[in-house]
């Protein structure tokens, strides 16, 4: 839902965005989060996460191109993949730009495809107007944690 997004979603969206960074500070909201779903956190958290396999794709791919930065990276593989804007938030297109090969862990491939359906856009889940499950919540977080942690391990 880029660019469509209503002054009523964007005030919500706001004032859980704020409620998200005050419990990771520990503080109180300094807005009013009225919804008891909120101030559990879900939105955050399943962005966090995505953010976190976002974060994890482009480093591997600076390390595997020899490079010390995300934009040469971009501009290196300009020809081949959108990687700018909001290209460059896509989990697949950062996977091939990171060149590796889900195929060969299924495992960690299904958990990959729950990060990109639940958090790609980042979108889909910045602006929401409903709250997801805890149990989505845990589950994206679990996920992403399996996804980071195997781009980790790759050489």
């Amino acid at each position: 839902m880029p660019y469509n997004e209503t002054a009523p979603q964007l005030w919500d969206a706001a004032a859980r965005h704020l409620a998200d960074a005050s419990a990771l500070l520990g503080l109180p909201a300094p807005t009013r989060c009225e919804c008891a779903p909120c101030k559990q956190h879900r939105v955050g958290a399943m962005y966090l996460g995505g953010y976190a396999v976002e974060c994890a794709l482009k480093a591997y791919a600076i390390r595997k191109h020899a490079k010390t930065r995300w934009q040469e990276v971009v501009d290196l593989m300009r020809k081949s993949l959108k990687l700018g804007g909001g290209d460059g938030h896509s989990l697949r297109q950062l996977l091939k730009a990171a060149g590796l090969d889900l195929t060969i862990a299924p495992q960690v491939n299904k958990r990959f495809n729950l990060c990109v359906t639940e958090w790609v856009p980042p979108d889909k889940l910045r602006y929401r107007d409903t709250v997801p499950s805890i149990s989505a919540a845990k589950a994206l977080v679990a996920a992403a944690a399996d996804v980071h942690d195997w781009i980790r391990r790759q050489p």
